[in-house]
Formats: structure tokens, C-alpha cells, sequence
């Protein structure tokens, strides 16, 4: 505080100093209506409408965390009027992913991606749960943002913020603030299928409609009612927890190895297969060819094995491996999966995708937020390092605008 002393004469205002001030100087603020009311005041205005959240993408999809990574969630994945939000482990479903749209003057609508015709909404005993769109102000909420964290305030219950009570797993408003601070993470939504013809009417444009030569097998329009027939496991795959990825990175990388698969892929599968025939009779193979790139994704087994055991090495619960890609049964039992079955192989695309950030050095697997350079570099590499990679790459990332520009409808 200030001494006495170092008021001037008469002074009736205020004296302020910044604490980085190191001039000593203080600045005088006074009434600008002359001496006759000299009075200091602070006047505090509180706005109604606080602007929009800047760190909030509207119309993009969120999973919502709160302590111990435990997930906003839907209760049981209801779909019903009144079905009640809670904490729960992550599940990747799509009870677990929300999106939330601006409606303008700093109000949030907040979708659950299980039930996208309901919106999360606040009763007057402060339960949260999820309700018809009404428009109401119960239904519509402020974000807040602060040191990495979020807190959503209802409209309507202005004072209370959406917390989770100590010792429950019951998600509410109140103005206890206890467990109120959430994150954020980017996820996918599913794919609208009323922009099916569309989507293939730009890869027609890209491609052509026939298939590459008569040696291939799809057509681009085949090729998209594939990767659309897998939607819902790519979308919960790119949205593992902690490590959730744009799905234009498995629908590129699938559209283009569909797009080019042909007969010798299968003559190459037949001879390996084969080969690990004989090997389990005991005999030794004519002809040596261990391991091909196979399924939908052309992924050859050892790549998954390594993608498989980096993914379990980052914290991913894979429920699978470590594998050995020196030990022949084992190479062969992920050839065979790969081979045969196409969700498997899709998911070791992911991890592939995972794995092609570490080999790029991406930092800390943040998809979302990558550069062109960052997406164009994990692109290539899932096909190599060399200048033929370098141009799968550049080839590829045009299929991933056109996957990401209708994901985002």
C-alpha cells in the first residue's frame, strides 16, 4: 500500500503500479468529470454472453476426460430421452463421442454421437442427461478454457459448472467444483452415408471409374463401398484413447491399396501360403517366400508384428503379442491373419500408421496436428523411404483430403 506521503496535495483517485513496475513510478486515475467527484471506484461489468471458446472447433467430434482418463459417457450407450451421463473407461464407442456446435453469443450445443438426434441437457435436481433438441438454455452451455483444462457451465444454471461428485461416477452440475475440470480430445464421427455418391464421384474424377488395368480387381466405387463397409471399426480404432488419429490416414492408405491390388498380389499369397504348408508338414518348401503384403491393406506380416509391438510399447491394450518376426510360426500366424481376416488387418493398419509417426519422428502423436508435411511423411513411409515412397505419399495425401473433407460432414 501506499504511504501517505506519496499522494500529491489534494489527490482524490487512485494510484497504480504494475509489479514488474521497477521505475517506481505511479500512474494516477482519476474521475474525468473534474474536481467536483474526484471519487475512485472499480466498476466490474459481468457479460451475459461470453464469446466463444477459441480452443473449441465447432461441429468437430471430442472425447471428454475427466480424473483417471475415465470418459464422458451415455449410460449403457442409451439412446432414449432421459438416459443419464457418467464417468466410465474407455470404451472408444461412440457413446463415448460428442459434438459439439456453436449457436452463437458463446452457447454450445454438446451431440452424443450414439444418438445424434439428443443433445446433453440439465434437469433442476442438476442431473445431466440427454434430451430431445429444444433449443432450451438448459440444453446449451459456455466452455471455458484454462491451463490445458475445460469447464462447460449450463445457460441456464449459470452458476453451476458440470462436475463429478467425490466417491460417484455421476456426472451433474453444481458449484461444489469438485472433478470439473475436463479435456478435450479430437475424435471421428461416422461416416454420413448420404454423401456416399458424392465421395465416389470425386474419386471417379481422381481415378476413373474403371478398375486401373485388367489386372486389378476394384474399381474406386468398389474400393469405397469396402473401407465404408469397415466404418464403424475404423472410426472406434482412430479413436483409441490417447491415441485417437484422423480416419482419412486408414481410408487413404486402404483406398489406395484396394485401388492397385491385382493378380499377382494373389499368385504372391498363394506362395507363401504354400510355403508354411509344407513347413508345417515337417518339409522343406521348394520355393523360400515367407511373407508377402496381404489383405486390404498389403501390410506384410513382419511390418505388423513391428507395428503391433510399437503399439503395445506406447500403452495401447492390444490384448495381442509381443511378437517375434524371427520365429516362423508366429510370422505365419499374422500373415494368416492378415490374409484372411479384413477387420485384423485393418486394425494392424492402424498401428502401422502409429508406428510410421515413430519412424518419422512425429512429436507426441498429435494427428490432429499435424502439418501437410508431418501427414505427407507418415503417408509415405507406411509405403518405404524411398523416391518411389516419396510419391505414394504425395499420391495418397490427395485421397486423404478428399476422405477428410466428407468425414467432416
Amino acid at each position: 500500500m501506499k504511504a501517505d506521503a506519496n499522494y500529491t496535495a489534494n489527490f482524490k483517485g487512485l494510484l497504480l503500479k504494475a509489479d514488474s513496475e521497477t521505475s517506481g513510478v505511479w500512474h494516477k486515475f482519476t474521475s474525468s468529470e473534474g474536481a467536483s467527484s474526484q471519487q475512485p471506484y472499480i466498476q466490474i461489468t459481468y457479460n451475459d454472453s461470453p464469446p466463444a471458446c477459441q480452443q473449441v472447433q465447432s461441429g468437430a467430434v471430442y472425447s471428454i476426460s475427466n480424473y483417471n482418463d475415465l470418459m464422458l459417457d451415455v449410460q449403457g450407450g442409451g439412446t432414449t430421452i432421459g438416459t443419464n451421463l457418467i464417468l466410465y473407461g474407455s470404451t472408444g464407442g461412440k457413446n463415448q463421442s460428442f459434438q459439439i456446435n456453436y449457436s452463437g453469443n458463446g452457447q454450445y450445443s454438446i451431440i452424443p454421437q450414439n444418438a445424434t438426434n439428443m443433445v446433453l441437457s440439465v434437469t433442476p435436481t442438476g442431473s445431466v442427461l440427454i434430451q430431445g433438441n429444444n433449443g432450451s438454455p438448459q440444453q446449451r452451455w459456455y466452455i471455458f478454457y484454462r491451463n490445458g483444462k475445460y469447464h462447460f457451465v449450463n445457460m441456464y444454471y449459470n452458476t453451476y459448472v458440470m462436475e463429478v461428485p467425490f466417491g460417484t461416477n455421476n456426472v451433474r452440475t453444481g458449484n461444489s467444483y469438485e472433478n470439473c475440470d475436463w479435456e478435450l480430445e479430437k475424435v471421428n464421427k461416422a461416416f454420413n452415408t448420404e454423401y456416399t455418391s458424392e465421395l465416389k464421384s470425386d474419386f471417379n474424377f481422381l481415378l476413373g471409374s474403371g478398375t486401373r488395368s485388367p489386372a486389378h480387381y476394384y474399381t474406386p466405387s468398389q474400393c469405397i463401398d469396402i473401407i465404408l463397409s469397415y466404418d464403424d471399426h475404423i472410426t472406434s480404432l482412430c479413436n483409441t484413447a490417447n491415441f485417437a488419429i484422423p480416419k482419412a490416414y486408414v481410408q487413404s492408405l486402404l483406398m489406395r491399396e484396394l485401388w492397385c491390388v491385382n493378380f499377382s498380389d494373389s499368385a504372391a499369397d498363394y506362395v507363401v501360403e504354400t510355403y508354411y504348408q509344407e513347413k508345417l508338414k515337417g518339409n522343406d518348401p521348394l520355393e523360400i517366400k515367407d511373407d508377402s503384403s496381404t489383405g486390404y491393406g498389403q501390410i506384410f506380416a513382419r511390418t505388423a508384428i513391428g507395428a503391433l509391438n510399437h503399439a503395445n510399447n506406447i500403452g495401447i491394450p492390444t490384448g495381442l503379442g509381443p511378437l517375434d518376426d524371427s520365429d516362423w510360426l508366429q510370422v505365419y500366424s499374422m500373415w494368416s491373419n492378415l490374409c484372411y481376416d479384413q477387420g485384423y488387418n485393418i486394425q494392424m493398419v492402424y498401428y502401422e500408421v502409429l508406428n510410421c509417426a515413430n519412424k518419422t519422428s512425429q512429436p507426441n502423436y498429435n494427428f490432429f496436428e499435424y502439418n501437410t508435411t508431418q501427414k505427407k511423411a507418415i503417408l509415405s513411409r507406411y509405403n518405404g523411404t524411398n523416391s518411389a515412397a516419396t510419391q505414394y505419399g504425395e499420391d495418397v495425401y490427395k485421397y486423404f483430403l478428399i476422405f477428410s473433407q466428407y468425414n467432416n460432414h
